[in-house]
């Protein structure tokens, strides 16, 4: 395995990995950028306002009725460990000792599937109308929280050989499952919402088969198998690079809808309930 791994792999792989992981960890922070420029502002108002109304619009052509975007701040926080995946690979290559690069390696290994949980947690409270509040500190937490693993598994890891074979078998069915059913869960929530779900749904099946190619990647290097392991490099590669993608178009599609929105489209409100005291039939808001 090694010398088919050494003629196939060899620097070219590395630079391919270093790239793609910087692209991701890039449009990530784009990605975060962008989606607090569009929502984040004023959240708490814009949220009290949003939750009371309903937006009814044309956005070319098409009806447009949600009560807000709900579900983007777990949206924002599989974004966050996106691009900590991108990180991982970016900075295992050019990170000296063999403490960071075991850090950074497991890293890669987890973030992905913890980004898919995010997705799913997204596509589900935009799904079924729940309102979040005061997700930023719990995805503060759970970030450092997360590092934090990381590190005591990467320190397990650089004095017992076998911690990263074990955990790996022990995840490795559980989010195999866990990914083929967010897929399910994506692909039957994209024909039954508009703008949002779409792009979403589409980073979250990206994300699933990038986790899936990760693990079977991990899989063949612990079983020896250098077919398998090259099959896995190159769709994980693959998939690197198109997640960075599906991120940028879903911040640019949010930019230019809210904008398109915000700049022509009229709010309703239903006449029994009064905003802040006042009835209304018809107000105008930035969201």
């Amino acid at each position: 395995m090694a010398d088919l791994v050494a003629s196939s792999y060899g620097m070219s792989e590395i630079y391919v990995e270093i790239f793609s992981g910087t692209l991701l960890f890039l449009s990530s922070l784009a990605g975060l950028i962008i989606s607090h420029f569009i929502f984040g502002r004023d959240i708490l108002h814009r949220g009290y306002l949003v939750r009371s109304l309903v937006i009814s619009s044309r956005y070319d052509g098409i009806k447009f009725t949600e009560p807000g975007l709900l579900g983007w701040q777990s949206v924002s926080a599989a974004i966050v460990f996106s691009g900590l995946t991108g990180l991982g690979y970016s900075m295992k290559h050019l990170s000296d000792g063999a403490t960071m690069v075991n850090f950074f390696h497991s890293l890669t290994v987890v973030s992905p599937a913890i980004a898919l949980y995010f997705y799913h947690m997204g596509i589900e409270k935009h799904v079924r109308r729940e309102y979040e509040r005061r997700v930023l500190p719990k995805i503060i937490w759970g970030v450092v929280l997360f590092m934090l693993v990381v590190s005591m598994f990467s320190l397990l890891s650089k004095f017992y050989n076998d911690v990263a074979e074990i955990f790996l078998f022990f995840i490795l069915v559980p989010i195999m499952i866990y990914a083929f059913f967010v897929i399910g869960v994506a692909i039957k929530a994209y024909g039954k919402h508009l703008i949002f779900v779409p792009t979403v749904s589409a980073m979250t099946i990206l994300t699933a088969f990038l986790t899936l190619a990760i693990l079977a990647g991990q899989f063949a290097q612990i079983i020896g198998n250098a077919t398998l392991f090259l099959i896995a490099q190159s769709a994980k590669d693959a998939f690197i690079s198109m997640t960075a993608a599906s991120i940028l178009i879903y911040s640019i599609t949010m930019r230019v809808t809210m904008k398109h929105l915000s700049e022509g489209r009229a709010v309703e409100r239903p006449a029994r309930k009064p905003l802040l005291g006042a009835r209304l039939s018809k107000i105008r808001i930035r969201i």
